[in-house]
């Protein structure tokens, strides 16, 4: 019998340490590095890390890329797939006035975003 409790909290912590490792995996293929606008939709492009990024800042998310933080879309219309964090299989159509989330996946068309929140205020909290 003890035998059995034993292997059971084996396996358990076994368990618990994999799920506890793929997590933090995930959390590392986050967006490290964001291109904002600083002189409006149509300025240049300036390569800032992520923990520079303000609110009220403009961003550019390009296809394939993760969306850096939570914010609204000032311009351009696409697919964002939000399967990490809702389950939904099938991308979401956004255009100008929406709303997107953090870490989720622009899947076809050229975005720009307001971040609205960032940092821990994010509905997709990092770490």
């Amino acid at each position: 019998m003890t035998t059995f409790l034993l292997a059971g909290r084996y396996f358990e912590k076994r368990s618990k340490r994999r799920a506890g490792a793929a997590l933090r995996a995930l959390a590392e293929t986050g967006v490290r590095e964001v291109a904002v606008l600083r002189d409006g939709p149509g300025g240049p492009e300036t390569p800032l890390p992520l923990a520079a990024l303000a609110e009220g800042d403009l961003f550019v998310v390009r296809p394939g890329e993760k969306v850096a933080t939570d914010g609204t879309i000032v311009s351009g219309t696409s697919a964002v797939d939000a399967s990490l964090l809702t389950g939904e299989s099938v991308p979401v159509e956004v255009a100008e006035g929406d709303t997107v989330v953090g870490a989720t996946v622009n899947t076809t068309g050229r975005l720009v975003v307001r971040a609205t929140r960032v940092g821990a205020d994010t509905q997709a909290r990092p770490g």
